[in-house]
């Protein structure tokens, strides 16, 4: 009963929660500044990427081995559950690697 009583006490301090009611809010988010460079796999990535990550995160990663492109892909994926078409996979990685490639040159 020892352990148990300050287990009581706090759930005697609780009490159900006062009702709220929720309200619609609005942001206004910055525009992107930076695009996609064109290129095989560019409108791959833009159906499936852009919807949660801008241009300039995507393209402001380290340079990243083929091997770690697709197992980020495939995180996104299986993970997150981001809604990536599983046929464009190859083409998004193949833009990720050259993207990567031609930006730390």
């Amino acid at each position: 009963m020892k352990r148990a009583l300050p287990l009581l006490l706090a759930l005697g301090g609780c009490q159900q929660a006062d009702s709220f009611a929720f309200r619609n809010t609005s942001i206004a988010l910055p525009e992107d500044t930076v695009a996609l460079p064109a290129g095989p796999g560019a409108e791959a990535v833009a159906t499936n990427c852009l919807a949660c990550h801008s241009p300039e995160m995507i393209l402001t990663q380290p340079r990243l081995t083929r091997k770690v492109w697709e197992a980020e892909v495939e995180k996104m994926a299986k993970v997150y559950k981001a809604p990536i078409d599983q046929a464009a996979v190859p083409q998004i990685v193949d833009y990720l690697v050259a993207a990567n490639e031609r930006l730390t040159k």
